[in-house]
């Protein structure tokens, strides 16, 4: 699996070089639908299928990120049916044996490891920036700056690059000042804001 990792890593190094789109709140949405649609009707049958799919789905995820706070309230429930659907094909290709099982369960958890940090780093940005004004806001940030800890199963886990790792150490120091944040926000809800965190947990655990 390492050498098979490291061979998958020069090509999420690369992703970086596609620029985000130049798209507003309400075209990224429609620009999002799309790449999904396509996918769907087309299929992902190959190794470079899969690569294309994760580029581009990636270059629309870090422009949807750049208008994550505005928008709060955007029912997108059926992205997130149509990303899972498209996921499944990979995992479908892999049984039909059109992508090696191997290379589809690396690419996807790189691909879950890249999205999961970029968001919480932009999370902390806006948190950062007082960009979180509404209760709503701030009980869907607390979710999202969580779920790097709770989503990465171990597979994902084994796979993260040093950078990746270092990231998340970043990211895990700066969390208890993001969450006092959102606590303040919060406080009116919640007889002792600092008790924020376990609360989330909590949740999360009574949804499994």
């Amino acid at each position: 699996m390492k050498v098979a990792a490291d061979n998958a890593r020069p090509f999420f190094s690369s992703l970086d070089s596609t620029p985000p789109l130049d798209s507003d709140r309400n075209n990224i949405l429609s620009a999002y639908r799309r790449l999904l649609a396509r996918t769907l009707q087309d299929g992902i049958h190959d190794l470079a299928g899969l690569k294309s799919f994760i580029r581009n789905e990636d270059a629309v995820f870090r422009t949807f990120l750049t208008h994550l706070n505005d928008l709060a309230g955007e029912d997108m429930s059926d992205i997130s049916k149509d990303t899972e659907q498209c996921c499944s094909r990979v995992f479908i290709a892999a049984e039909n044996e059109e992508i090696s099982y191997r290379d589809a369960m690396i690419y996807m958890a790189m691909r879950t490891n890249r999205r999961l940090i970029q968001n919480a780093a932009v999370c902390l940005k806006d948190i950062r920036e007082d960009r979180i004004k509404s209760k709503s806001q701030a009980w869907g940030y607390a979710c999202m700056m969580l779920q790097p800890y709770i989503s990465m199963d171990g597979i994902c886990a084994v796979l993260l690059s040093d950078a990746e790792k270092e990231e998340l150490r970043r990211i895990a120091e700066q969390t208890p000042a993001a969450f006092a944040r959102l606590g303040d926000i919060l406080q009116s809800d919640m007889e002792n804001p600092d008790e924020l965190p376990a609360t989330l947990m909590e949740i999360y655990i009574q949804r499994l």
